[in-house]
């Protein structure tokens, strides 16, 4: 295929003796290069083995190796048979497994378990995990500042911090020291302690001036009420207390250090002041001889201050490289240690050149991403000869400095920027987009030439223009570029973000109802909610869009590693984790309070306000507690568990309350229902890997929790959505690498944040790196020497950062990218003004956006808001009789009784911890049955997680023999593969695999639904739910560990999931099956019929009535009456 750039292209498969720098633009097949050069070194005959290619997560190098095995496979197919090309690319395909395609972190620590003692390493290296690091990290914090005596040189630096104004400097220096901790092998070489002494002459000039300064006002002519005559008695106070306490003492340092003693003044008229002896106005002399001695005060208490930071840095610095020897020692290895290992691996002679030797070619995808020690990794690899740079050949990279975005995890732009242009490195750019159009690419172009100028900045990249021939058809909405929102005369940033939100959402409903076109095939088609990501520049936008969604019932994902701490749910969940925790902790009660789980209206809050109450649980009167109420009946709760966090793990604690307020049939209600238990169950989750990690207060899990937050971290593989026709909702990061066909980028009417650490680090020079700390807090800043200037830089090249996000976000698009430019009028500085400000002299290249109306009869924003008021008027008008309303509301919510399904087929009396493997499973299914048969929930996990569209028995022996070791049953793998293989062959289930092949199957699925005259509540957990062919649903229940004797009794458990399911989802159920593993596999050796494996509930209509009419009557029994119509 001739390109655009086919001339640049070409290099990157015919200069194979050349190292290369490939600069390739958005969405111009970075990694398709990457796997050219690979498929050309193999062709030409040198062996996979001697390759090494690095990228920088473990989903692309796996797509990276399958992709390398299928260039491979295609070129070995068209070489001629016989040929030598055909021989070479025979060897390479045999080959490829062993090709070493890896993430930076598992390359360096292959390198590491190869050569450990050159390494200075134990034998056995084992890598630990970023949350396993942090809590590491705090117990060796806490073990290090233990170990620290009363009277050793640290107590003194903290005493002496503390004097001269640091507040709560424990606090800063544990800040302080996980910055430093992160960039360690940078703290060792480092002096932070300050040389010499601080000359102390402020106090001595205090004392002398305040013998002859305050006689000054003499020449006030109108002393009563002057600011600077009282400023000068307030001035000899302080020089008299200054000379009592010995002014060239230390103890004067400290009492200046006072943020209270203030020496400069502005107060006081000339005009009522004569002039002094030297016929100067003794006003402005006195002001001048104040501003003078406070200068000399600021900057002698800036030095102290200095020396006082130095002198805490230095133990610090002893923290965190004895904590990185402690770590080396006992070979465990966090992602930082292993690169910095490597790295010094390299430098001895013999492990260098065994590697060297071992790698004849480094290949690098992604490289805008890589930091300094990456760099000095490859450097080390590919310099054969020792000369300060690689070797020809030797080094083929390619990235977008456009896209180098990742800065807080020490990307390092000047330092990509510096390999790229040494002299003999051979830059070639490719820049033909096959992403987007040309109207959408000639956008990006025009705006981004601009905006992007970074005049020379080193912290900036060059633009260079994307090319595309990729021409739109001409339909409405056009393909390309659409601006939606302008400039609003409103005081308030956050009524513009409501109307933002709430037109974006209409215009995403819109998008989700097929109004727009977007590319399908060889043609195009209606567009539907799954072609639309919406994408925002930080965390904080997303509870009002979430809203606006929610509003307008558009179904949307988020991308739950990257938003998972700021989602309601999950914001709610931590509210009330920490109410039970900390009662006094007002904020966190009133939020729970607030929360679905408790539901209490701010009217409900106010009346409790208003009797006298305050919001702590535990001080509140038994009798208030006795009442009926929202927020009495919330203080009982939370008071239960409070007592109980002691003695319950938090994750226990956390299922206890989920469970109590019915958290997952709350989101049932809500929508997305599955995407917001795999947050629930992700918190669980983590309190249990902290409890297994020796933290097992609730306490410690709500700091940890916070602290996750507040450090914007990436959840692992938590909370995302399985539902393929919806919204997807993500921050810029996570969207890096992806295409969508439309894009709507919001939330850009705020600064893009530039906000600095407490510890800066400077690789702008090669040789020597720059470190600046600041502690405490304004007034009283400790810097170190270059602070403020290293600042700045880090603020510039944050800022420029933050237009390359920009970039990255208008780059995802292939076909429409709506881009939000709602403001207040007098913004000319926020994303939104800019990009509304680079597009207006080229209308021709973006449409407007005008946001859908409301269908028919629906209620507008101002509309609902008024709605909202009129209710609290009438609470406020008639407080008794909302009360009254109340009370009896409460009382008709509370007679239904949840009832299990799985309990309607055996007596209610048997104890829990008798229940055989499938009962228990179905009472608790996140639990996998404790006490129940290992052997049913190892087949019951394995038929959980198996491929149901195309299972292959290496799959289903791994899981197997995963599943075996996780519960205890490992001798009986064989029969655990034997059980599920088995049932997947039953016909029910072949016909499951086809629906979940078309992404109509759910597994373990959760229903709950008021059934009957009496609203009873049946719940359960079905074990896999499809739709048929006919559009009815199919519940199939599996059994592992009994034999069909029981097929009466479970057909009424059916019943109540028949009778749930009809009532939660309005679809008919068409089928309901029990399928026999026991009895499968028994078949299966027989050579008979697998239909004698199921039993289909043959009148599903009487079971679900003969369910719905025990559940009643078990609810009547636990309410001591008859059942109530309701």
């Amino acid at each position: 295929m001739t390109t655009l750039d086919n001339a640049e292209r070409k290099r990157i498969i015919e200069e194979l003796d050349s190292t290369l720098f490939v600069e390739a633009g958005a969405g111009t097949g970075k990694t398709t290069a990457l796997v050219d050069r690979v498929t050309a070194l193999l062709k030409r005959g040198d062996p996979v083995t001697k390759m090494v290619v690095i990228t920088f997560t473990r989903s692309a190098a796996a797509e990276l190796r399958e992709r390398v095995r299928r260039k491979v496979t295609e070129a070995r197919e068209e070489a001629a048979e016989g040929s030598l090309e055909r021989e070479k690319l025979d060897a390479a395909v045999r080959e490829i497994d062993f090709a070493v395609i890896q993430t930076i972190d598992s390359f360096a620590l292959s390198m590491l378990r190869e050569r450990p003692l050159e390494a200075g390493l134990p034998p056995v290296i084992e890598p630990v995990d970023e949350v396993q690091a942090e809590l590491n990290f705090d117990q060796a914090w806490s073990r290090w500042l233990d170990d620290q005596p009363d009277d050793g040189e640290f107590a003194t630096a903290i005493a002496t911090a503390f004097r001269l104004g640091m507040v709560s400097p424990l606090s800063g220096l544990y800040d302080t020291a996980r910055q430093l901790h992160a960039n360690y092998h940078l703290v060792g070489r480092h002096d932070f302690k300050e040389p010499g002494r601080v000359t102390r002459v402020t106090a001595r000039s205090i004392v002398d001036a305040g013998k002859w300064l305050p006689a000054m006002a003499r020449f006030c002519r109108l002393p009563e009420g002057d600011k600077l005559t009282a400023a000068l008695e307030g001035f000899e106070a302080i020089a008299t207390r200054l000379e009592r306490i010995n002014p060239d003492s230390e103890d004067a340092d400290w009492f200046l250090a006072n943020p209270n003693i203030k020496i400069s003044q502005t107060g006081g008229r000339q005009a009522d002041w004569d002039e002094d002896e030297s016929g100067v106005n003794a006003c402005k002399s006195i002001k001048a001889h104040l501003k003078d001695l406070q200068d000399e005060l600021n900057n002698e208490l800036s030095d102290l201050r200095r020396h006082a930071l130095g002198a805490l840095l230095e133990p610090l610095k002893g923290f965190v490289t004895g904590y990185a020897a402690e770590r080396r020692n006992a070979g465990r290895a966090e992602f930082h240690d292993m690169l910095v290992w490597a790295v010094e691996l390299l430098r001895n002679d013999d492990a260098r050149l065994h590697f060297q030797e071992r790698y004849e070619y480094v290949l690098v995808d992604e490289f805008q991403d890589t930091d300094p020690l990456q760099v000095e990794l490859v450097r080390g690899l590919t310099d054969r000869a020792g000369v300060g740079h690689p070797t020809p050949g030797a080094l083929f990279v390619v990235g977008d400095p456009k896209q180098s975005i990742y800065r807080f995890r020490h990307a390092d732009l000047p330092t990509l920027n510096r390999l790229r242009s040494e002299p003999h490195v051979g830059l070639t750019r490719i820049t033909q987009n096959f992403r987007s159009n040309t109207s959408l690419v000639g956008w990006v172009n025009h705006v981004f030439a601009r905006w992007m100028d970074g005049a020379g900045s080193r912290y900036q990249a060059d633009y260079v223009a994307l090319e595309s021939d990729d021409t739109p058809p001409e339909i409405v909405p056009p393909f390309g570029v659409h601006l939606a929102g302008e400039a609003f005369p409103e005081p308030r940033i956050e009524t513009v973000r409501r109307t933002e939100m709430d037109d974006l959402a209409r215009t995403a409903r819109e998008i989700g109802e097929g109004a727009w076109m977007v590319r399908g095939g060889d043609g195009l088609r209606r567009s539907g909610y799954g072609d639309l990501c919406v994408l925002i520049p930080r965390r904080t936008a997303l509870p009002l869009l979430e809203r606006a969604l929610d509003e307008h019932k558009v179904p949307y994902t988020t991308d739950g590693n990257s938003l998972i701490f700021v989602t309601e749910d999950v914001r709610d969940l931590l509210s009330a984790l920490t109410a039970i925790d900390d009662p006094t902790d007002q904020v966190a009660v009133v939020s729970a309070l607030r929360s679905p789980a408790y539901a209490c209206s701010d009217v409900d809050l106010w009346l409790w306000a208003r009797s006298g109450r305050g919001f702590n649980y535990l001080d509140a009167a038994p009798d208030a507690l006795a009442e009926p109420g929202s927020v009495a009946n919330a203080f009982r709760s939370l008071k239960t568990l409070h007592n109980e966090r002691l003695v319950t793990g938090p994750g226990a604690l956390i299922e206890r309350f989920v469970r109590e307020r019915r958290l997952r049939e709350i989101a049932l209600v809500g929508g997305r229902a599955e995407e917001r238990w795999s947050r629930i169950q992700f918190l669980a989750e983590m309190a249990r890997r902290l409890t297994d990690a020796g933290r097992p207060s609730l306490r410690d899990f709500v700091l940890w929790a916070h602290q996750q937050a507040e450090r914007d971290v990436r959840a692992p593989d938590a909370g995302a959505g399985e539902e393929t026709d919806a919204v997807r909702v993500m921050t810029v990061h996570a969207a890096k690498g992806l295409e969508f066909p439309i894009v709507m980028l919001t939330g850009l009417n705020s600064g893009l944040n530039t906000r600095t650490e407490n510890a800066l680090f400077d690789h702008s020079d090669a040789a020597t790196t720059q470190i600046g700390v600041r502690m405490g807090s304004r007034p009283a800043f400790f810097e170190t020497g270059g602070f403020d200037a290293l600042r700045e830089q880090e603020k510039d090249a944050g800022r420029m950062e933050g237009v390359r996000l920009m970039y990255v976000a208008a780059t995802r698009a292939k076909d429409h990218l709506i881009v939000s430019t709602y403001r207040k009028d007098n913004d000319r500085s926020s994303p939104a003004a800019l990009v509304a400000e680079f597009s207006d002299d080229a209308r021709r290249l973006w449409a407007a956006v005008t946001p859908a109306p409301d269908p028919p009869g629906a209620r507008t924003p101002a509309q609902r808001r008024r709605v909202a008021t009129d209710n609290q008027a009438d609470t406020q008008d008639d407080p008794d009789g909302w009360e009254r309303r109340q009370r009896v509301l409460i009382a008709l919510m509370s007679t239904p009784t949840m009832i299990s399904a799985s309990t309607l087929h055996d007596s209610e009396a048997v104890p829990r911890e008798q229940k055989t493997g499938d009962e228990q499973m179905e009472l608790d299914p996140w639990r996998r049955g404790r006490a129940a048969s290992s052997i049913g929930r190892a087949v019951h996990a394995v038929l959980q997680d198996v491929d149901l569209g195309a299972p292959t028995r290496a799959e289903i022996n791994s899981l197997a023999a995963k599943h075996a070791r996780a519960h205890n049953v490992a001798s009986y793998e064989m029969e655990i593969i034997d059980l599920a293989n088995a049932t997947l062959q039953a016909p029910v289930m072949r016909r499951a695999a086809e629906a979940h092949t078309n992404g109509r199957a759910w597994r373990e699925s959760y229903v709950s639904a008021r059934v009957g005259v009496t609203g009873v509540v049946l719940e359960g957990y079905i074990d896999l739910l499809f739709e048929d062919e006919d559009g009815s649903l199919v519940i199939i229940d599996y059994k592992t560990d009994r034999s069909d004797d029981a097929v009466e009794a479970y057909e009424m458990q059916l019943g109540a999931y028949i009778a749930a399911v009809r009532e939660a989802t309005g679809v008919e159920v068409g089928e309901a099956v029990l399928v026999f593993s026991r009895r499968a596999s028994e078949a299966i050796a027989a050579g008979a019929d697998l239909e004698a494996a199921q039993h289909p509930v043959s009148d599903l209509g009487h079971a679900a009535e003969r369910a719905i009419r025990l559940a009643e009557e078990r609810s009547s029994a636990r309410l001591g009456r008859t059942p109530t119509p309701i």
